[in-house]
């Protein structure tokens, strides 16, 4: 187990989605997490946005995280 990556130590960074399909909140929840990789190329999440969100709301989730 490894322990607290900084920020400054990941060579790439980008958002992750599994979208539930359907334009309207009532479907299941939209997967949206904010991933990191390290020079050794170990993956970190780095942050959790997932929700019941519409088409438009996820697309935008996603996008904050890039």
């Amino acid at each position: 187990m490894r322990g607290a990556v900084l920020r400054e130590e990941l060579g790439e960074r980008q958002p992750a989605t599994d979208p539930a399909g359907g334009d309207s909140t009532v479907n299941d929840e939209t997967g949206i997490i904010g991933l990191g990789r390290d020079f050794d190329r170990h993956l970190y999440v780095l942050a959790d946005r997932s929700g019941a969100l519409g088409a438009n709301n996820w697309r935008h989730a996603a996008c904050r995280l890039a």
